[in-house]
């Protein structure tokens, strides 16, 4: 993305002084898919390769860092709920050596977060990892590896704590 097109999404387009609507539609003109989802102010976008499908909810302050080709990508899938303060980072740096552990090297892996999830306030997504249909990731987590479907996940690294059935929409459940 370049410097411009960074600064007006992350400047202006981030400002509480645009309805989820209006946002939208500018996203969608500086090249970033929000199709028919809200995103709440603060969002942060590092590149335009970010896909957020239809009825999906983005809260405050969540950052997408993605990369610069199709490794890098962020696609949140429909009637997914993303937390305030989550992050998704696709970008990691390959092992040097011990005078300098992060090498210059950048490495980039997709992620993706499939229907129906719904990832609590202040989780971080890592590089490489698939959050399965119907997943809850519990506030506070860090994800490391992927998460199969229907599946509670938390703590830092998360695992999974629970399976998740139709029966589960009925209880309140505090993440």
């Amino acid at each position: 993305m370049k410097l411009a097109k960074k600064f007006i999404v992350n400047s202006i387009l981030k400002s509480h002084i645009f309805t989820f609507q209006n946002r939208a539609k500018l996203y969608k003109l500086m090249g970033i898919n929000v199709s028919g989802s809200e995103v709440r102010a603060g969002a942060f976008f590092n590149s335009e390769l970010v896909q957020i499908e239809p009825n999906c909810f983005i809260n405050y302050f969540a950052q997408f860092h993605s990369g610069y080709d199709e490794n890098g990508t962020i696609v949140i899938q429909e009637g997914s709920f993303i937390g305030m303060n989550v992050t998704f980072c696709t970008i990691s740096h390959e092992i040097g050596g011990s005078e300098q552990r992060a090498s210059k090297n950048n490495i980039y892996q997709p992620i993706k977060v499939e229907k129906g999830c719904w990832i609590g306030a202040n989780s971080l997504i890592l590089p490489g990892v698939t959050i399965g249909k119907g997943c809850i990731i519990a506030a506070g987590s860090v994800v490391t590896k992927s998460c199969v479907a229907n599946g509670l996940y938390a703590g830092v690294p998360a695992v999974r704590v629970r399976d998740l059935n139709e029966s589960d929409a009925l209880e309140k459940v505090s993440i």
